[in-house]
């Protein structure tokens, strides 16, 4: 899955719970005024886990795949027992890699359960 995801954030754009966001400062000349703004982001695109120092956190599109469907179906069922994804399918219907949502979650339920009955 991250070898066939292209990293465009197709997917996250168009998610009805996605809300990764980014904060931007811009300081006037005179060094005491600015305004800070909050911008759109997605935890798909190369950079954003990327800090000063050029530390990047999850570097390679596996890392952020991962990220985005432990953020979707284990971060949220750990904390509230609940999904967050609402299965509408835009983000499986705008991939560019035809990543589909849900056959993939299929896919590691599968896979999940023959590692744990030993197959």
């Amino acid at each position: 899955m991250g070898k066939r995801c292209v990293g465009c954030g197709n997917c996250t754009a168009v998610c009805p719970t996605c809300y990764c966001f980014d904060v931007l400062d811009e300081l006037d000349f005179n060094l005491n005024d600015g305004l800070r703004y909050r911008i759109w982001n997605s935890c798909q695109m190369d950079d954003f886990a990327r800090v000063s120092g050029g530390e990047d956190f999850r570097p390679g599109r596996d890392a952020r795949q991962r990220h985005r469907y432990y953020r979707k179906f284990k971060y949220p069922v750990d904390k509230f027992n609940r999904y967050f994804c609402t299965g509408c399918g835009r983000c499986s219907r705008t991939c560019m890699a035809e990543i589909n949502l849900i056959e993939t979650v299929n896919d590691l339920i599968g896979e999940y359960r023959n590692v744990s009955v030993g197959i």
